[in-house]
């Protein structure tokens, strides 16, 4: 019995508060973005400072605008201090300061990457600008909050003329046993209020893949197809022999509400023009939340699936690099409706709440071989001809008489090419009706150049 490791993960929850002195919150956002903007103009300035640490380049932040005990008793200024401020809580300035910091060296991280180009001669773009302006949400630290239950909390809130404490109720989802709260930011979005929440939560299995796959004896590898059924999960043992599959619907629901925002749309362009910006994002916001909430209820069904099925590994696609679906209209697809990424991107933390990791392997060829013997396959669907460039097709056939599900078959794969490259060239031993196409599978499983932890 292998030793499981125990350790812990951040996910974001999102606490609604109700609706209560909105305007407070204004006052605070806008007190918290000028601060914010006060020291990322002395990083502006002083650059130099970056190289301290972040402890040190705080206090460093501090002497130069509030001062130091023994420069109050010297009768000493500070260098930049913080005038026509009100009063500045110490945590509320401590979470400004931290998020200027974060600003530049985000700026100088990409200036530095930018000037690499320019030297390489391989220039892409202009040199990167500087912010002028801020709007980001107040991050509050303990001390700007206390009294924090399981359905209220109480604030520290700018009223724009003084601080006050006021207690707000709120809505949210009942967090998991053992779960801690950190630090919350607080997003306004037109007259709603929503505390972000960093959540820890406890995992029960941090073991990496090289260290499951010492034990384990079954893998979980899934494709995602763009139909009706969004993910096909596919069991296998370490022979890679299918031992159960299963297909998550969703797709047909999916389509009826984007044709209805999509008819939508294309009303306001005719009657608006592509000019009508404001109402033309909004539907577009509403396309995307459609594809978020499919991708999260697809992502939560196959992390059911597999811990019902006692699985530790599940194995996915590498859809890592940028698909540009102008270039690929024969797919029948664009960003707005394939969920493959999206679902993978939830799929990885869910599944590692439940002590589940989730690795990936090269998509090259994982759609258009055979699984079986690694011939080139064609596809159709009932009715029609087969053939290799029918991208559509939710049948295949290969040379060898092989044939099935394509979506089933691509899983397989992905599952496949993981199992051989992990074990090695010992991996997957055939049973004997299997024997006669044993010969071609190192060839098709030797385009994958590694798998991804």
């Amino acid at each position: 019995m292998t030793q499981e490791k125990m350790g812990h993960t951040t996910i974001t929850y999102r606490f609604q508060l109700y609706e209560k002195y909105t305007e407070w919150f204004v006052s605070t956002t806008k007190l918290y973005n000028r601060v914010v903007a006060h020291y990322y103009g002395i990083l502006k300035n002083r650059q130099e400072l970056m190289i301290l640490s972040g402890h040190e380049l705080l206090r460093e932040l501090e002497r130069l605008t509030v001062g130091t005990k023994e420069m109050k008793v010297a009768g000493q200024e500070a260098e930049y201090p913080l005038e026509d401020f009100p009063k500045i809580p110490l945590y509320f300035r401590r979470a400004a300061i931290n998020n200027a910091a974060a600003l530049m060296r985000s700026y100088m991280s990409r200036f530095k990457t930018w000037k690499q180009q320019k030297e390489n001669g391989k220039l892409k773009g202009h040199e990167p600008s500087q912010p002028d302006s801020f709007q980001i949400s107040p991050l509050y630290y303990k001390g700007m909050y206390r009294e924090w239950k399981e359905d209220a909390i109480e604030l520290k809130l700018y009223d724009g003329e003084k601080w006050r404490w006021e207690k707000f109720r709120y809505k949210a989802r009942e967090l998991p046993q053992g779960a801690v709260c950190q630090s919350p930011t607080l997003v306004l979005e037109k007259r709603t209020v929503t505390m972000h929440v960093p959540v820890e939560l406890p995992v029960c299995d941090t073991r990496t893949v090289k260290e499951r796959m010492e034990t384990e004896q079954e893998i979980c590898a899934v494709s995602f197809p763009d139909y009706d059924v969004l993910a096909v999960a596919v069991l296998l043992d370490r022979q890679g022999r299918k031992l159960a599959e299963k297909s998550f619907r969703g797709g047909n629901a999916r389509e009826k509400q984007r044709r209805e925002i999509l008819e939508r749309l294309d009303k306001s362009l005719e009657s608006r023009g592509r000019e009508s910006h404001t109402d033309n994002a909004v539907l577009y916001s509403k396309l995307k939340k459609i594809n978020r909430y499919y991708a999260h209820q697809i992502s939560h069904e196959i992390v059911e699936y597999c811990v019902k099925n006692k699985i530790k590994v599940i194995v996915v696609p590498d859809y890592g690099g940028a698909i540009d679906f102008n270039d690929k209209k024969y797919l029948g697809t664009n960003a707005y409706r394939w969920q493959g990424r999206s679902i993978i991107k939830y799929l990885r933390y869910k599944a590692y709440k439940e002590g589940i990791v989730v690795t990936s392997v090269s998509s090259y060829h994982i759609s258009d071989r055979c699984s079986e013997c690694g011939k080139e396959i064609k596809k159709y669907n009932e009715g029609h001809h087969a053939g290799k460039k029918y991208y559509g097709g939710k049948m295949y056939i290969c040379p060898n008489g092989h044939k099935g599900n394509t979506a089933v078959n691509t899983a397989k794969n992905v599952g496949r090419y993981f199992l051989r490259e992990y074990q090695g060239e010992q991996a997957l031993p055939k049973s004997a009706e299997e024997k006669t196409t044993q010969a071609c599978i190192p060839e098709a499983l030797s385009w994958n150049k590694g798998w991804r932890q």
